[in-house]
């Protein structure tokens, strides 16, 4: 019991750190690599998936497409304004890119307790100051903590109980699978991860596919690496140095000018 008031306080220690970052991030400006890379997420209708807490990408496209929170995820998170007996109003969920948040999210929320099936509340992502945002929030969450899974080896004791993330990861997975090209951006697959190798491992390779790598440092042993975790997949354009993501979005808005001018 020790150690699970331990987590829970840690999880709400490490969202107000990561809000605190976004806060900072957002009020310095948004660089155009950025709006530029949620056009071309949009107008590929791509699947991203990812290991990270933060909530830069929602925030990014409801600034720049004024698109909302939920039409990203792709489980039905419930809506904690909904808790209160707010009325929720919704229409026809919009097209745009999926996004896959394999560990949680700073904006959502549970009791703390993984025992019961339970559901994840979402904090829609509607301003571009994440204080303000858990600010109107309010008492809305207060009896909740944020949804982190931890970078742990063993992630099943925290997610596996829960089927909407089990569901996370199968769509994940399946989403790997059909994928003819996969871009990695800033992520080196440590040896402790082993959850997001096994993922990769049984998930790819089994129709030819390509892996292109988007990080500060792409040397040989990078190379190498990729080619033990995916399988019988090819190592196409790597990105490299402080621009890397930066040179990755030019190419990729190449590829999507006609969608962008439109």
């Amino acid at each position: 019991m020790l150690e699970k008031a331990c987590f829970l306080k840690a999880s709400e220690a490490i969202a107000a750190k990561i809000r605190d970052a976004e806060e900072r991030a957002f009020q310095s400006g948004i660089p155009e690599w950025a709006r530029v890379l949620v056009r071309c997420l949009d107008a590929a209708g791509c699947s991203v998936i990812t290991t990270n807490y933060d909530t830069v990408l929602e925030r990014l496209v409801f600034v720049e497409l004024q698109n909302w929170t939920p039409n990203l995820y792709t489980v039905p998170l419930t809506n904690a304004y909904g808790r209160w007996g707010v009325a929720i109003l919704g229409g026809e969920q919009a097209e745009t890119f999926h996004l896959f948040k394999l560990h949680g999210s700073i904006n959502w929320f549970y009791t703390g307790s993984n025992d019961i099936p339970q559901p994840i509340y979402y904090v829609p992502v509607s301003e571009s100051s994440p204080s303000k945002e858990l600010e109107k929030a309010g008492n809305v969450v207060s009896d909740l903590v944020p949804l982190i899974v931890p970078p742990v080896v063993n992630k099943t004791q925290w997610s596996g109980r829960n089927s909407l993330l089990v569901r996370i990861w199968a769509d994940a997975h399946r989403e790997l699978s059909d994928a003819d090209e996969i871009y990695v951006l800033g992520y080196s697959f440590p040896e402790t991860d082993l959850a997001i190798r096994s993922l990769i491992s049984s998930a790819c390779g089994r129709k030819p596919q390509v892996v292109h790598p988007v990080n500060l440092v792409v040397d040989d042993d990078t190379i190498e690496l990729y080619r033990r975790i995916f399988p019988r997949c090819s190592v196409g354009q790597a990105y490299q140095g402080s621009s890397a993501i930066a040179d990755f979005v030019c190419d990729l808005s190449q590829r999507f000018q006609n969608h962008l001018n439109s």
